[in-house]
């Protein structure tokens, strides 16, 4: 009896063991989840500045157009 009770403790000891290890392992996975969602959060920071610099720079092309335009016209009339 006593052999079966140390297996036992054994066996449990064991299997709190293996889900203490397999609960670091969930969350180190779930930081590096964590830590990808944050760089793609960075990402799209990025992409939207990206936008605003492109809609800038697609505004200053316009507005340029437009005086090289009138500039024109200006010295035609």
């Amino acid at each position: 009896m006593n052999k079966r009770i140390k297996k036992k403790r054994e066996l449990e000891n064991s299997l709190r063991m293996a889900g203490c290890a397999i609960q670091f392992l969930l969350e180190q996975q779930n930081q590096a989840i964590k830590d990808l969602q944050a760089k793609e959060g960075a990402s799209e920071e990025s992409k939207q500045q990206l936008a605003d610099l492109q809609a800038q720079f697609d505004q200053y092309k316009l507005d340029s157009d437009i005086w090289s335009f009138n500039s024109i016209n200006f010295s035609l009339d």
